[in-house]
């Protein structure tokens, strides 16, 4: 059987098919699902990270969300006698004194057998993307590897080729398990009945409609910090609608 494309999805969810920004909807449900899991079920964090490689620092990632960053100290023969690459587990470390870290001088001095690396987030961007940097400092032949969660993950419609997330035909979200598929939908589908809620212009038939739209709300958040193991905290509310 097909899969439905994520705005079908929503569109079934909510039972309105008004729906916009909802690309912005998703981004933001990957969000607020990935720090509950944070806290709630860390284990489960791997399943949403990707790895990369990066040879020149500091290097950009979509998120401060970092599983693992290892950093290429040389090579070494093993018990097979085979040659295999020896990469280190880099600390994170304090951006105050990362200039240190590289000043053979210095007691805070960190070998590539000790590497460390900071984040930093520019002041005057409201994006997820961080900076980060590592030192010793990489090359191409000393590259790191850095396994993080992306925030802004691509869309596909087979599982396979992915490109840019395009809710009205993707069915796979990348690097994110089909369990915590549907909860993200769920979010973006409380964000649409919101954004529906507070477009309304209410008259007396209307009434019906906004009574309904609160009810559909109530059970998709009702879904959603069940499936989070949120039940003990005051749930979020839809806002009123505004009548004129």
């Amino acid at each position: 059987m097909a899969r439905l494309s994520f705005n079908s999805r929503v569109v079934a969810l909510t039972g309105i098919s008004d729906i916009t920004n909802m690309a912005q909807y998703i981004y933001d449900g990957l969000s607020d699902t990935v720090k509950h899991v944070l806290k709630k079920m860390p284990s489960d964090l791997d399943q949403f990270t990707i790895t990369e490689e990066f040879s020149e620092a500091p290097f950009t990632i979509s998120s401060g969300i970092i599983a693992s960053l290892k950093r290429k100290a040389g090579t070494f023969t093993n018990d097979a006698g085979v040659t295999v690459d020896d990469y280190r587990a880099a600390s994170k470390g304090s951006i105050s004194s990362f200039t240190r870290t590289q000043d053979t001088s210095s007691l805070l001095y960190q070998s590539k057998f000790n590497p460390v690396y900071v984040i930093d987030k520019p002041f005057n961007t409201h994006e997820g993307n961080v900076s980060v940097d590592v030192s010793p400092s990489i090359s191409a032949n000393e590259p790191v590897k850095v396994t993080y969660i992306d925030m802004n993950p691509l869309g596909s419609i087979d599982g396979k080729a992915y490109e840019e997330l395009n809710p009205s035909i993707h069915t796979y979200l990348g690097n994110v398990p089909d369990q915590y598929l549907h909860v993200i939908l769920l979010y973006a589908g409380m964000k649409s009945l919101q954004r529906k809620l507070s477009s309304l212009v209410l008259d007396d038939e209307d009434v019906e409609l906004e009574a309904a739209l609160r009810s559909r709300h109530a059970d998709l958040l009702k879904e959603y910090r069940e499936y989070l193991g949120l039940s003990e905290a005051a749930p979020q509310q839809a806002q009123p609608s505004r009548r004129r």
